[in-house]
C-alpha cells in the first residue's frame, strides 16, 4: 500500500512540474512571430506626436519594450544607441531609414525621463503610458517581460523578435545600400 501511495506522490510530481514548464512556456510565448503583419497601434508620444504603424511604413524601426529598473534593458540601451547612430538616416535597399519607438514599461515617470537622459536615448520616439504590462500596446504585442523586442520592415512584417543588439546590426548591415 505504501508503494501505491509513493508511485501516486512520484506522478503528481510529475505533473506539477509539467504544469509549471508548460505553463512558463505559454506565459512568455510571443504573440507574434518573423513574418507575421505587425499589428497596427497609435500611440502619443512624449513630445505629443502621435504615430502608428502607417506613418513608419516604409522603414524598418523597433519596438523596443523596457523599463529604466530592468539592468538588462539599460545595458541594451547603450547598445541601441550604437546602431541607432549607425542606422539612422541610411536607405536600405528595401526602405527608406530606421528608427526606434522605445515603449517603456513604467510607473515613475521621472524615473523614465531621467533614464532616457542618462543613456542619452537621442531618437525622438519615446512612449509610456504608466501602466506596466497593462498599457494597450504591450497587451496588443502581449508583452510579458522587459526587455521585448519586435523589428519592423517597410512593409510592417516582423523580422525579428527578441533578437540580440549584435543581430539587429547584422539584420541591418546586410540591406543598407553602399554607396
Amino acid at each position: 500500500m505504501a508503494s501505491i501511495k509513493k508511485s501516486y506522490f512520484i506522478y503528481a510530481i510529475i505533473g506539477l512540474i509539467a504544469l509549471i514548464v508548460l505553463g512558463k512556456y505559454f506565459f512568455v510565448q510571443k504573440k507574434f512571430v518573423t513574418g507575421e503583419t505587425a499589428p497596427d497601434f497609435e500611440i502619443v508620444l512624449e513630445s505629443n506626436e502621435t504615430i502608428s504603424l502607417a506613418t513608419l511604413k516604409g522603414k524598418y524601426f523597433l519596438l523596443d519594450f523596457w523599463g529604466s529598473w530592468c539592468v538588462p534593458c539599460r545595458a541594451d540601451n547603450l547598445e541601441l544607441v550604437k546602431i541607432y547612430n549607425q542606422f539612422h538616416g541610411q536607405k536600405f535597399d528595401k526602405a527608406i531609414d530606421f528608427e526606434i519607438i522605445s515603449i517603456s514599461i513604467e510607473k515613475d515617470p521621472l524615473k523614465w525621463k531621467k533614464a532616457i537622459q542618462e543613456d542619452q536615448m537621442k531618437w525622438n520616439y519615446h512612449y509610456s503610458d504608466l501602466n506596466m504590462l497593462d498599457s494597450e500596446i504591450a497587451k496588443t504585442y502581449r508583452v510579458q517581460q522587459v526587455p521585448t523586442k519586435y523589428l519592423i520592415n517597410e512593409k510592417g512584417i516582423i523580422v525579428g523578435v527578441d533578437q540580440t543588439v549584435e543581430q539587429i546590426a547584422a539584420f541591418l548591415e546586410k540591406r543598407v545600400l553602399k554607396n
